[in-house]
């Protein structure tokens, strides 16, 4: 597999209802938080950088 960096945006769309939608998200930052990778939040996505295995593996 080859290691290009890469830059990355997702966004969190909940769409169920078992928790507050800010939860959901904030569970999803704390992830990535944890994965050590270079990210930005911004108000509509998360941009992450990374190798590219990085990313799509997590």
């Amino acid at each position: 597999m080859h290691s290009y960096l890469v830059n990355a945006t997702i966004q969190i769309l909940p769409i169920v209802q078992d928790k507050h939608p800010y939860e959901w998200v904030d569970e999803a930052i704390s992830i990535i938080q944890a994965s050590n990778l270079k990210y930005e939040v911004r108000p509509f996505a998360t941009e992450l950088e990374g190798k590219y295995q990085e990313i799509v593996g997590m």
